[in-house]
């Protein structure tokens, strides 16, 4: 699959190279494409304006150490992600994205998508549906190696349907419905879900951002009657080891999670929280459950950069401008809660606090450190276990 991803890949790019070229060499005077070249992207564009490709990714990798008190984490160093995209426009109102995770074998968004309309947008393919702040960023983006306790536990994956979005000065509502994307293991027929953000955005500048947001969740459950809840400690080793695990869930018909979003950047600061619950609609006879979790991030700039807030996305994505000779510094820190306990489901509870510093010694990419001290009394065992994290990023943007 990879061979032939990267082949199609190359054949395309070498096609629009080729095509431009001939272009320019047979008419001179009236070339109708022209490629750029940056360094971090390779893209052609037509002169009119009707087409335009790019080639980009990025690569993430971690260097994790794990001391805890019952030796349940692994440490090791690997490949986080590996991505390869290809996006741009046809006939102008028309975009469409191809990406691959190299480092897990898979296609994360393959879709296209309708702009022609001044407020609405219409998506359909593969794509990770709105939900949310932080699980709507760019991955390269987040302050901290991974998404928060409650977020990356209860959050959508990559699934296959259509998405339409309206926006003006200061609102943004985004629908979807969807079922299993690729790769996802499914029992049976396959499971229907929707997702609706609403977003309220009173102030959106380079340097000033005040943002609210609440989203929605409705997931049936496949064949199997079953879901489960895990998350790992803001740290993810190569084995995606957890602390805290709910195991499957029987006899579930479906459930409902909602996300209450929240996020202020000021100049250098920003601060950024969410609120996450879901409740879990199991089969008469059996007793329902809800698990709920929260965190709070505070981030700041020692070299005054502001994080890139992107608008209508409504979500935090690259940075963009670094000021400082020798790059751009960030400090960060976070405090998450995650509660996996009710009734007779005991998957665990876990608080982490998480410390980081961030380093763009350009555009091309970061070094990320972060302390990560994880607290699940009790872990998914029944025991307490506590575990000292301490991780290295090196991300590579191209």
């Amino acid at each position: 699959m990879k061979r032939i991803f990267l082949g199609l890949i190359f054949s395309m790019s070498l096609s629009m190279v080729t095509v431009s070229y001939a272009a320019i060499r047979h008419h001179p005077q009236t070339s109708t494409s022209k490629i750029h070249t940056s360094y971090n992207n390779l893209s052609l564009e037509a002169l009119d304006g009707n087409f335009t490709a790019q080639l980009n990714g990025y690569a993430l990798y971690d260097w994790l150490g794990f001391t805890n008190d019952r030796n349940t984490l692994t440490s090791g160093t690997y490949f986080r992600r590996a991505e390869l995209d290809l996006n741009g426009t046809i006939a102008k109102d028309w975009g469409y994205l191809i990406a691959y995770d190299f480092a897990n074998s898979l296609y994360k968004s393959v879709y296209l998508s309708y702009n022609g309309w001044k407020s609405f947008s219409v998506l359909a393919g593969q794509f990770s549906p709105a939900f949310g702040l932080s699980n709507s960023d760019d991955l390269t983006a987040i302050n901290f190696l991974e998404l928060s306790l409650p977020v990356n536990a209860i959050s959508t994956p990559y699934t296959q349907g259509a998405s339409v979005g309206w926006n003006d000065d200061h609102w943004v509502v985004v629908g979807a419905a969807f079922q299993p994307g690729t790769g996802t293991t499914v029992v049976g027929s396959k499971p229907l879900g929707e997702t609706l953000r609403v977003v309220f955005v009173p102030m959106h500048t380079p340097i000033d951002v005040l943002h609210f947001g609440l989203s929605g969740w409705h997931q049936n459950s496949d064949g199997s009657n079953s879901v489960d809840f895990s998350t790992v400690p803001e740290a993810n080793s190569y084995r995606n080891e957890t602390l805290i695990d709910t195991g499957s869930i029987l006899n579930t018909s479906y459930y409902n999670a909602i996300d209450g979003e929240f996020a202020w950047v000021k100049n250098a600061f920003t601060v950024n929280s969410e609120y996450v619950k879901t409740w879990v609609q199991r089969k008469p006879g059996f007793s329902n459950v809800n698990f709920n979790g929260y965190y709070l991030t505070l981030a700041y700039f020692l070299t005054g950069e502001s994080s890139n807030y992107t608008y209508p996305g409504a979500y935090f994505t690259t940075l963009k401008d670094i000021k400082g000779k020798y790059g751009a510094w960030q400090i960060a820190t976070r405090f998450s809660s995650l509660n996996l306990n009710d009734g007779i489901v005991r998957g665990g509870k876990e608080n982490d606090f998480t410390v980081g510093l961030n380093w763009y010694p350009s555009k091309l990419g970061r070094i990320m450190f972060n302390y990560i001290r994880a607290m699940a009394h009790p872990a998914a065992t029944g025991q307490d276990i506590n575990a000292n994290i301490y991780a290295i990023r090196a991300q590579v943007n191209f």
